[in-house]
């Protein structure tokens, strides 16, 4: 019975044992395998991690500028155009658009800048009128002139009527200075007529006087004659 156990089974059993070690040995194969597999995947996962985290910083970057100069671009045209308005300088546009904030900003100082612009063009339109003498003038524009601005209207409104008022009054006494001019000078001329008639009679009176001196000068050359004449008869009288 060993023999036959040492002779049948015992091939068996070690046919059985090697298959056993190099399904150890396969299995050992294997599962370094997959050890070598699983610690590539993971040196890859980190590999890609890594590139996905600096992709993402990058993108995240490049989206922050982005938004940054999408905000400040507009933010900074829209501080110069302002400061130039401040400035006076009127003709200053804001070009940016969007449908966002910021636009409906722009298009807000846009709006306001131009209601300055016509308001300005107006009041200086309606003074170079003022200039020209035509106090009849008025707005050309008057519906920009909302909210306090209609206060600004009404102002340039009733210094118009104001100054046309006064120029009116003005006219009417100049008027009358002018007539009183013409009476003045016609009371000048009737004085003056009247003075050269004046001046005539002391001449004819002036002759009368002298003419009167002459008779009594003859008057009294006759009375000493006749003095004289009665002196001598009275003379003779007294001799004889």
């Amino acid at each position: 019975g060993y023999i036959y156990l040492r002779d049948t089974y015992q091939p068996v059993a070690n046919q059985i044992r090697d298959l056993f070690d190099n399904i150890g040995l396969e299995a050992d194969d294997r599962a370094l395998d997959k050890v070598n597999t699983g610690n590539q995947t993971a040196t890859m996962a980190s590999a890609i991690q890594i590139v996905l985290i600096v992709v993402s910083v990058v993108l995240a970057l490049t989206l922050a500028i982005t938004m940054s100069n999408g905000i400040t671009t507009p933010v900074n045209e829209m501080q110069e155009v302002t400061l130039a308005v401040s400035k006076g300088d009127f003709e200053s546009v804001i070009k940016y658009e969007s449908k966002d904030a910021l636009g409906v900003l722009a298009d807000n100082l846009r709006g306001l800048t131009h209601t300055f612009h016509d308001i300005i063009s107006d009041v200086e339109n309606q003074l170079e009128e003022m200039g020209r003498g035509n106090f009849a003038v008025r707005s050309e524009c008057p519906e920009v002139y909302v909210g306090d601005f209609a206060r600004l209207r009404e102002s340039v409104t009733a210094l118009i009527a104001s100054m046309s008022d006064t120029l009116s009054q003005i006219d009417v006494s100049a008027d009358q200075v002018n007539s009183g001019g013409e009476q003045v000078s016609s009371s000048a001329q009737a004085l003056a007529q009247g003075a050269t008639e004046q001046a005539s009679s002391v001449e004819e009176l002036a002759a009368t006087i002298s003419e009167i001196s002459n008779q009594v000068e003859a008057t009294a050359g006759h009375a000493a004659a006749a003095r004289e004449d009665n002196q001598q008869s009275h003379d003779q009288i007294e001799i004889c």
